[in-house]
């Protein structure tokens, strides 16, 4: 199981930086953040934040639960095949859709993903991580823990 987490600041100015983060907590428990190549948006920033995991995830053949508070993760996992079928054809960010089909193709394992509420005062597990990953993606930006 693992959170995933995208942010941008300036959204839409020449100023726009973006970011993704990551944490696994199964089967090992492991974090990474960094800041989004190419265009900055927050869409990207939660794509890079996905692609990323999965890449770092590869040689493992466990399967993959992605807990995001991005529904365009969690409806794009879940209609990756329509999209592979369609050759991401019109689809935004489709060099991005792209490389994450070919990181659950080539692995052959089952990913999923699934929403947590976002920025909530939460004690459950899913809500604490979708914090610290959101945190994460922050820190990648440059800002102060909070």
């Amino acid at each position: 199981m693992a959170y995933t987490d995208g942010s941008c600041v300036d959204t839409g100015t020449d100023h726009a930086k973006a970011a993704w983060a990551y944490k696994i907590t199964k089967p090992f428990e492991r974090t990474n953040n960094g800041r989004v190549w190419g265009t900055q948006s927050a869409p990207r920033g939660e794509l890079s934040a996905a692609l990323k995991l999965l890449k770092e995830t590869e040689r493992y053949p466990n399967d993959v639960e992605i807990v995001t508070d991005c529904m365009m993760i969690v409806h794009g996992i879940a209609n990756i095949r329509a999209m592979m079928d369609s050759d991401f054809a019109e689809i935004p960010n489709s060099d991005l859709w792209r490389e994450i089909a070919r990181s659950i193709t080539t692995t052959g394992r089952k990913v999923t993903a699934r929403h947590v509420r976002a920025h909530t005062d939460r004690q459950d597990p899913d809500s604490l991580n979708n914090n610290v990953v959101d945190g994460l993606a922050k820190r990648a930006l440059g800002f102060p823990d909070i």
